[in-house]
């Protein structure tokens, strides 16, 4: 199904010269390929990396994981519809339904991923007595399933006829129709991208009261140890907290970024007047949130920096075993990985050592 059409502009495909689809093809392909790679290696660093399996880091790999479909279903399926301009879902109305419903589904897991984390981070610091009893191996199974219910919710109406699915020419890929009924995407907006929001903003400010009032608290959390002790205790916890709330303060403002222009340009015109060009930057910016969340990480995340490292020469070892000798008639390369922590240091060690390449037999 097409929606927002108009009989006095016709988009033109890539070949016949239409300058924004060009640059919005090449803005795709490049969010695409940056936004699977870095999102590969935060799935791959949590998993291969054991000082990132933590708690906190499964909003972590659940917003990665998002944001992986975001960046590879949904950018492939809108590079098809740019090169083709639309004629390739002309007859694929439950292809073009499906990938709506998946795009709605998981952008809004992504927006609530990132409210999730921001939640998680204003726990441990300013509730951190009741932290364990809310974040455990028993619930957090719970609260990602419950992301991703609530975000297919979101959808859901436009499966039941609140709203529909269908691909929009103006933005050339298959999505919701937000000029079908202003309520819907009033809705959409208001779950799918305020709620996040205002717990990310609520979340951060608290943290920032927190950070900023008397240590009072740490030093009685202390208690039993020396004064020297004492004080360490509370210099650590200050620079963690602090470095949380950076990275809290970096993603909120981000999300924000990202995301506030397309919540503007479809409520501020649900009759489709402005130029085509303002939709396509709004969403241009919102699918590229879901590609640079992971160099966030490795920017200010030591850990994460580490982890992808790891991953990467996890990977290149594996790349290296496959390409070398002569297929099966080599034994496999055996691959040792250690991580060995002395004190606050970290040093990987990754030892490749070949057993002799006879044939097999």
């Amino acid at each position: 199904m097409y929606f927002n059409t108009s009989s006095e502009e016709f988009y033109s495909p890539i070949l016949r010269g239409d300058i924004l689809s060009i640059v919005f093809m090449i803005w795709t392909l490049v969010l695409c390929t940056l936004g699977c790679i870095g999102n590969t290696l935060v799935i791959g660093a949590v998993l291969s990396y054991k000082k990132l399996r933590t708690l906190p880091n499964a909003f972590v790999f659940n917003l990665a994981v998002a944001d992986f479909i975001v960046t590879f279903f949904i950018s492939s399926f809108g590079m098809v519809g740019i090169v083709t301009d639309g004629v390739f879902f002309l007859d694929k109305y439950v292809l073009c339904n499906m990938i709506g419903m998946i795009c709605i589904t998981s952008c809004s897991c992504s927006l609530w991923s990132v409210a999730a984390i921001s939640l998680n981070r204003y726990v441990i610091i300013c509730h951190r007595m009741i932290y364990p009893r809310i974040y455990n191996v028993k619930t957090l199974p719970f609260m990602i399933a419950g992301l991703w219910i609530v975000c297919f919710l979101v959808d859901l109406p436009n499966l039941v006829g609140w709203g529909r699915h269908g691909f929009d020419e103006r933005l050339q890929m298959c999505t919701y129709d937000y000029t079908y009924r202003f309520s819907y995407t009033l809705f959409f907006i208001g779950v799918g991208f305020g709620i996040p929001v205002c717990v990310s903003l609520y979340c951060y400010l608290s943290i920032l009261r927190q950070t900023r009032s008397s240590n009072k608290d740490l030093v009685q959390s202390s208690v039993g140890t020396t004064q020297y002790n004492k004080s360490v205790v509370v210099k650590k916890q200050m620079h963690a907290d602090r470095r949380l709330l950076k990275s809290v303060l970096i993603i909120l403002i981000v999300f924000i970024v990202m995301w506030t222009p397309h919540a503007f340009m479809v409520l501020a015109d649900f009759n489709v007047r402005w130029p085509r060009i303002f939709h396509v930057i709004g969403v241009a910016l919102a699918h590229a949130n879901s590609s640079i969340n992971s160099f966030i990480y490795a920017a200010y995340n030591r850990d994460f920096r580490k982890g992808y490292k790891l991953f990467a020469k996890l990977i290149y070892f594996r790349v290296r075993y496959c390409c070398s000798g002569k297929g099966a008639a080599v034994h496999p390369l055996n691959v040792a990985t250690e991580v060995t922590q002395t004190g606050a240091d970290l040093t990987q060690i990754i030892t490749v050592t070949k057993q002799d390449q006879k044939p097999l037999i």
